[in-house]
C-alpha cells in the first residue's frame, strides 16, 4: 500500500500536466470523494427510512382496521365488517384488506396472501410477510401484507390483514433516491467546475513566472510581472522580480565589460566573480599582434576626431576577423591590436586559426583601402606578428584594476616579430610554423635569421605566403561575410 501511494504521488509530482490540471484534478477528486460520501450516506439513510416509513404505515393502517372491527367481529356484524374492508381498498396503495376468524373469513376486499402465509402470519411467526402476485395483464408484481390479532377485552376473537402494493412504494422510493442521486451528482460537477475556476485563478500567477523564466531561457526581453497582490504570491512575484531587474543589471554589465573587453575575457571574469585575482593557468595557444605602418607620419595633421573615426574602421573589422577565427581580442594598444588564439578556450588548431586571421585581417584592410582611396581618404597598411607557445593566461593587474591577459615569452617575441613584418605582410615563428595543419594549408617563406630585441640568439622566422586554394576559399567567404556588399566590390 505505501509503494502504491509513494507510485501516485511520485506519478503526479513528475508529471508534465499543468498545474492547472493538477489542482483541478486534486480538488475535483477531494470534492467528488465527499459528495459522493455524502450521497451514500444519505441515499442509504433514505432507503432505511423508506422501509422505516413503510411498515409504519401498514402497521398503522392494520391496527386501525383491527381496532374498527374488533366489535363487529364479535357480533359478526359481516355487513359492517364489509364496508371497513371496502373502505381500505379506497387507498390506492393498498391492494386488500382481510379478516379472519380462525380459518374462516369474515370480511375481504382485494388480494390476499396464500393460506400458508396468512397462518405465518397470524400465528405471529413473522409481523409482514412480502409476497408475488400477478395482475390482469399477468405481470409479476410484489406485495406486502401486515396482520395484527383484534382484540375484544381479553378476547381474540381473530386477525385483520392489509396488502400493501410494495412494487408502487419500492418505486416512489426509487424516484426519491434517484432525485437524490442527481442532486448529488450535481452538485459534484458543479464542485468540478468550480474547482477548475478556482486552480485557474490560483495557478494564473504561477503560469506568468513559467512563462516569464521560459523567455528568460530562450533569451528573449527580460520582463517583470504586475504586483498586484499581497498574500504570499505576491511576495513571490516581488522577489521574482527583483531577480529580473538583478538579471538585467547583469545583462547591462556584461554588454559594457563585452565593450572593454573581448566576450571570451568577459564571460572569464564574470564567471570568477568570487576570486577575480586568480593566478590563471598555464596554456599552449598563439598570439597576433597586429600594426599600422607609419601611424606617426600618417596621422600628422589630423584632427582627434578623424584619427578615432579612422582607427574605430579598421580596428574594428580586425577585431571581428578575430572573433570568426576563434580569437580573442585581448587589446588595442594605440595603434596595435592584440588577438589571442587557445585562451580562455581551449583551440587545438589556434596556429592555423591565427594565420588564418592574419591572412582575413591583410585582405579586409585592402578592401577598406580600396574604398577609401574612392572616397580620396587615408588608407593604412599593417604588419602583423604571430607566434605560438607556452603562455600564462589570467587575471594580470592591481586588486583595484584586473586585466584578463596572457604574458610570457610567446608574447613577447610575437610582438617583436611584427615589429620587423613588411608592410602588408604576416610574419609567423618557427614554433608557428611547426604546429599542426600548418605546413599542409599554408604556403611560407623562410626568412634569414634575426637579431630582434630581447633575445641573445638570432630568431628564424617565416613570411607567411598564401593558403592552399581550398583553405583560402573559406577564408574568403568568411571576408565575404564581415565586409559589407559595397566594401566587397
Amino acid at each position: 500500500m505505501t509503494s502504491s501511494r509513494f507510485s501516485l504521488r511520485t506519478l503526479y509530482r513528475n508529471s508534465r500536466l499543468p498545474i492547472v490540471a493538477k489542482w483541478s484534478l486534486a480538488i475535483g477528486v477531494l470534492v467528488t470523494s465527499v459528495m459522493g460520501l455524502l450521497g451514500w450516506v444519505l441515499i442509504t439513510q433514505q432507503a432505511h427510512s423508506f422501509m422505516q416509513q413503510t411498515e409504519a404505515f401498514g402497521h398503522i393502517l392494520v391496527e386501525q382496521l383491527a381496532h374498527s372491527a374488533s366489535e363487529p367481529v364479535m357480533a359478526e356484524d359481516h355487513f359492517t365488517l364489509t364496508g371497513l374492508i371496502n373502505r381500505q381498498i379506497e387507498n390506492e396503495q393498498v391492494l386488500g384488506a382481510l379478516i379472519r376468524q380462525g380459518d374462516n373469513t369474515l370480511a375481504r376486499a382485494g388480494i390476499a396472501p396464500p393460506m400458508v402465509q396468512q397462518r405465518q402470519i397470524m400465528q405471529a411467526e413473522v409481523k409482514q410477510v412480502i409476497w408475488s402476485w400477478h395482475d390482469k395483464a399477468g405481470r409479476a408484481r410484489k406485495a406486502i401484507t401486515f396482520a395484527t390479532p383484534i382484540r375484544f377485552m381479553d378476547v381474540t376473537p381473530g386477525h385483520a390483514l392489509i396488502t400493501i402494493d410494495h412494487d408502487q412504494l419500492k418505486q416512489a422510493q426509487r424516484k426519491a433516491i434517484l432525485a437524490l442521486a442527481y442532486t448529488t451528482l450535481g452538485l459534484i460537477l458543479l464542485g468540478i467546475a468550480m474547482a477548475y475556476l478556482l486552480s485557474r485563478h490560483l495557478s494564473r500567477p504561477i503560469q506568468a513566472l513559467a512563462q516569464v523564466s521560459e523567455n528568460i531561457s530562450r533569451g528573449e526581453p527580460i520582463k517583470g510581472l504586475d504586483q498586484l497582490r499581497r498574500d504570499e504570491i505576491g511576495r513571490i512575484i516581488a522577489s521574482f522580480n527583483l531577480m529580473v531587474e538583478g538579471m538585467r543589471e547583469k545583462g547591462r554589465v556584461e554588454r559594457a565589460l563585452s565593450s572593454y573587453v573581448s566576450p571570451h575575457a568577459a564571460a572569464r571574469v564574470l564567471a570568477n566573480l568570487e576570486q577575480p585575482a586568480k593566478a590563471g593557468e598555464q596554456l599552449f595557444g598563439s598570439v597576433l599582434f597586429c600594426d599600422i605602418v607609419g601611424y606617426t607620419r600618417l596621422t600628422e595633421g589630423m584632427s582627434p576626431k578623424a584619427v578615432a573615426g579612422m582607427l574605430n574602421e579598421y580596428l574594428g573589422h580586425i577585431a571581428l576577423a578575430g572573433h570568426s577565427c576563434h580569437g580573442m581580442g585581448d587589446k588595442f594598444i594605440g595603434d596595435s591590436v592584440m588577438i589571442v588564439f587557445g585562451a580562455p578556450e581551449r583551440d587545438a588548431q589556434h596556429a592555423l586559426h591565427a594565420v588564418a586571421c592574419g591572412v582575413m585581417i591583410q585582405e579586409i584592410v585592402q578592401h577598406i583601402n580600396q574604398r577609401r582611396q574612392r572616397e580620396e581618404l587615408q588608407s593604412l597598411h599593417f604588419r602583423i606578428g604571430i607566434n605560438s607557445g607556452e603562455m600564462m593566461a589570467g587575471n594580470i593587474g592591481i586588486p583595484v584594476r584586473m586585466q584578463y591577459t596572457v604574458v610570457g615569452d610567446t608574447v613577447n617575441l610575437s610582438a617583436r616579430l611584427c615589429s620587423i613584418a613588411p608592410p602588408d605582410s604576416i610574419l609567423i615563428g618557427s614554433n608557428t610554423a611547426e604546429q599542426k595543419g600548418i605546413a599542409q594549408k599554408v604556403v611560407l617563406q623562410q626568412q634569414p635569421p634575426v637579431q630582434v630585441k630581447g633575445r641573445d640568439q638570432p630568431v628564424t622566422s617565416y613570411l607567411v605566403s598564401t593558403m592552399n586554394p581550398a583553405y583560402q576559399q573559406q577564408v574568403q567567404q568568411a571576408i565575404e561575410q564581415l565586409l559589407p556588399v559595397e566594401q566587397a566590390q
